[in-house]
């Protein structure tokens, strides 16, 4: 099978964002029985990653520059909001060469961002549309925790986001989402296509993070999800959740790791507990043991760093919608909390109670093994692209 992928970005090796790592995953493994080319933004400073070998060629084209009021995509702006800003000629005028010239068994546009380019392929080119979120689903879990004028340009947005993420799924006929409750979601729509759910590939080097055995822990969080439900989250730990742990624990430390903060969100204290930022993963032999916490109240897909955690032998205290996706089991594998109160209580049980936090770690990883075996994941993989490719079997 030849395989095109049209995304934004190059899928890098050491991607930090959970669906790029993603990505890297599935391709990694189609690439040894499949030729894969990609298609991307990007400039000269990317022109060293022509060599990478998951892909027999990349394709680079300029970034789109100017904003929404570029003359080129302004038009654009008025109709698909979300994706305007990736609208390029360029990336454009060669999909259609290389669509023509190399004819591809599938095209993939990952991303809803990207949707706008399927309209310009020939009916006959068989293509898939990946959905990382249902970005209309995650839009309005934004809207209920937004207010004011923000709350009513979200809305907005919203309602032509949801129009034109059926609109680009319709063109694709294939869709490819990472959970269930997005498969649901797209099948509801009633709009005639494909849905697929394409399962996490998590190879033993793919968690990045490492549990220490002993001593009190530290409560870490990270980014996860989109800007907006970072903050949202990252505002719940050190308003409400933490100071309720922190009465118990005066000196614990709340740890924000995993790069760039939301906006605004900076290294901070205050008399109940410290923040310390970190650009790079918590990972090294001086590292203390961790809890990660997800109180996301805005979430979509799968949160990979949930799985990565728990795949490490990390206890994990998330809300309901962090782990909607999985589906872990409770009291299991991960221990679940929506209101601030019970999410602190939850901390504390794991601050309190070793036993507990061993309970976790060994449940978690059995039925991590159980519910994503890498194997079944992989054959599960290469269905999914036979069938959409037209190799039915």
């Amino acid at each position: 099978m030849k395989l095109l992928l049209v995304r934004s970005e190059y899928p890098s090796a050491e991607a930090r964002r959970g669906d790029e790592r993603l990505c890297r995953a599935w391709i990694s493994h189609l690439a040894q029985e499949n030729e894969v080319d990609l298609l991307c933004f990007g400039g000269r400073r990317d022109e060293r990653a022509s060599g990478d070998e998951i892909f027999r060629k990349i394709y680079y084209v300029p970034r789109p520059r100017g904003g929404f009021f570029h003359p080129a995509r302004a038009r654009f702006a008025l109709k698909y909001p979300a994706a305007a800003a990736n609208h390029s000629p360029a990336l454009a005028e060669r999909l259609v060469e290389l669509a023509a010239r190399e004819r591809y068994d599938l095209v993939q546009f990952d991303g809803f961002e990207m949707g706008l380019y399927v309209r310009l392929l020939p009916r006959e080119q068989r293509r898939a549309l990946f959905l990382n979120a249902i970005e209309g689903n995650v839009l309005r879990q934004t809207i209920r925790i937004a207010s004011g004028l923000k709350k009513i340009a979200l809305y907005r947005e919203w309602k032509k986001t949801a129009r034109w993420e059926k609109w680009f799924s319709i063109r694709a006929g294939n869709v490819l989402v990472t959970s269930l409750p997005d498969k649901r979601i797209v099948d509801s729509w009633d709009i005639g296509v494909r849905t697929f759910v394409l399962p996490p590939v998590l190879d033993e080097d793919t968690p990045r993070i490492e549990a220490a055995a002993k001593g009190r822990p530290d409560i870490v969080f990270e980014k996860m999800t989109r800007p907006d439900g970072d903050r949202d989250a990252l505002d719940r730990l050190r308003r409400e959740i933490m100071p309720r742990v922190a009465a118990q624990y005066p000196g614990l430390r709340l740890v924000i790791a995993g790069g760039q903060l939301p906006d605004g969100r900076r290294a901070s204290g205050n008399d109940n507990f410290s923040v310390i930022s970190r650009s790079a993963r918590i990972e090294g032999p001086e590292r203390r043991p961790e809890i990660l916490a997800a109180p996301l109240r805005v979430a979509g897909g799968i949160i990979v760093k949930i799985l990565e955690a728990i795949s490490a032998g990390l206890p994990v205290v998330a809300s309901r919608a962090a782990v909607s996706a999985i589906g872990a089991p409770e009291e299991e594998a991960i221990l679940l909390a929506d209101r601030a109160d019970l999410f602190a209580r939850q901390l504390v049980r794991l601050l309190e109670d070793s036993n507990l936090r061993e309970r976790l770690r060994k449940g978690g990883k059995k039925w991590l093994r159980k519910r994503f075996d890498p194997g079944r994941c992989r054959r599960e993989v290469d269905r999914i692209y036979a069938v959409c490719a037209g190799n039915e079997q």
